[in-house]
């Protein structure tokens, strides 16, 4: 798990099956990030995210019909995935990173010349 290409793999994975959005918690829009997968993959990530970033710990995995999911919905946690899953990224679905940035920042952060964002060295990106 501390390879480091870990994160260029999970961002990889999150491009297929993951999902940033945003979710309007009693008047309040707040980032979401959910993965899914099978149990064994949402441990792995799991266990990734908890040792590289800091995340929530022991997140639940919850399941529906045999899809497992792991979701993330407190602003620090989003964005210390998003930074994690971006840093040093050259390869990535620009369409998903803009996602992920409107829900951390609004509409105004998706115009932002992505490379510039990825190599500021923001740690909010």
């Amino acid at each position: 798990i501390a390879h480091p290409l870990a994160h260029h793999f999970l961002r990889g994975y999150v491009d297929g099956d993951g999902h940033y959005g945003i979710v309007n918690d009693n008047g309040i829009n707040r980032p979401v990030f959910t993965v899914c997968g099978n149990y064994e993959t949402m441990k792995f990530i799991r266990t990734m995210l908890e040792t590289n970033d800091t995340v929530t710990k022991n997140r639940k995995i919850l399941t529906q019909d045999n899809v497992f999911t792991i979701t993330y919905g407190a602003k620090s946690d989003v964005q210390a995935i998003v930074n994690y899953l971006y840093k040093d990224a050259t390869v990535y679905l620009k369409r998903k990173f803009k996602v992920a940035l409107f829900g951390l920042y609004g509409p105004n952060r998706t115009s932002l010349n992505e490379n510039a964002a990825l190599s500021s060295g923001d740690s909010n990106i």
